[in-house]
């Protein structure tokens, strides 16, 4: 699923700070890992919804994609 996120500039390509997703807007409360693979960067992190999602920037076309959702307790 193709997610808008918004980031701020960090050196690495960008460090998302939120994203929208079913008409919210969530805001990411901690980055918990980052990592390239190919030609895709993921990103681990916990929204302000206590939820953790992956995300995935594929480089070669521009955007990102929910990768992973894990419901948080």
């Amino acid at each position: 699923m193709i997610v808008d996120v918004a980031c701020e500039p960090d050196g690495d390509g960008g460090r998302p700070t939120g994203f929208s997703l079913g008409g919210r807007t969530i805001r990411v409360v901690e980055i918990i890992d980052r990592w390239p693979s190919g030609r895709h960067d993921y990103v681990k992190l916990r929204g302000n919804d206590g939820h953790m999602y992956i995300l995935r920037y594929d480089a070669a076309i521009g955007h990102w994609e929910l990768w992973m959702f894990e419901k948080g307790r």
